[in-house]
């Protein structure tokens, strides 16, 4: 009888990394995650705590189905903005791109020398000019800073549809991708809404939440502990509370 239990169900992130969203693979793994949470609630009723007891499902990200990989790294060590041994393992950088899958963050070195950041630009530039299209937006200065992170990238690119962005740094600099699902795009992106379901004694029943950040989870679930959490972002969902 916790006075709080978290778990982690890793499955279905797997499932739609090698299968995609929505695939058969993924809504087997989305059930079978149904049944252990299923196990949890009958321990709360076994338990004689249901009465007393607060349940949150929650995921944290969403997911777009990719055809496409794009290495930006191989693109940047063929430009001199970075060194990779034979193995395609990183030795020194001047520009690095920061993989996040649909996204990925530019950063210069801070002892980059001049002229570091027009090769960078001719980069973006070759990436946003291919006939494929893999780029869908870059994202620089004060637009950048409202998305609030990466903080201190020289600029974002944020995937188009099919395409994400891979960590390796050698090979060719876009390729079939051996991956069918992909996550971290830039926040305005349909399809990647997260989960949020929740119930407890305290808790408004019958209620649709509407969108909510995912940052006003912990300092909502706070409250329910009764712990304050001080000056933290996000905020309380004050009304989902009876």
């Amino acid at each position: 009888k916790p006075a709080f239990l978290a778990v982690h169900f890793t499955e279905l992130d797997t499932a739609e990394h090698d299968h995609g969203p929505r695939s058969t693979e993924a809504l087997a793994a989305l059930e079978k995650i149904d049944g252990f949470i299923g196990e949890i609630l009958a321990a709360v009723r076994a338990g004689g705590i249901e009465g007393e007891t607060t349940v949150a499902v929650v995921s944290d990200h969403g997911f777009l189905p990719v055809a496409k990989e794009v290495r930006p790294g191989s693109l940047f060590a063929a430009l001199g903005l970075l060194d990779v041994d034979a193995e395609g393992t990183l030795t020194a950088w001047r520009a690095f791109p920061w993989f996040a899958g649909g996204s990925t963050a530019i950063y210069l070195h801070p002892d980059a020398p001049a002229g570091t950041a027009q090769i960078v630009d001719k980069a973006i530039d070759l990436l946003a000019s291919r006939p494929e299209r893999p780029v869908r937006k870059v994202y620089r200065g004060e637009e950048l800073a409202r998305l609030g992170g990466f903080p201190g990238a020289y600029a974002v690119l944020d995937a188009e549809s099919g395409f994400f962005f891979s960590s390796r740094l050698a090979g060719p600099v876009i390729l079939d991708a051996t991956l069918r699902g992909v996550h971290g795009h830039t926040p305005d992106r349909e399809g990647l809404a997260a989960s949020l379901l929740i119930r407890g004694p305290k808790i408004r029943a019958g209620q649709r939440i509407g969108k909510v950040d995912i940052r006003d989870v912990a300092p909502t679930l706070a409250r329910v502990l009764g712990v304050d959490l001080g000056p933290v972002e996000g905020r309380v969902l004050e009304e989902i509370f009876q």
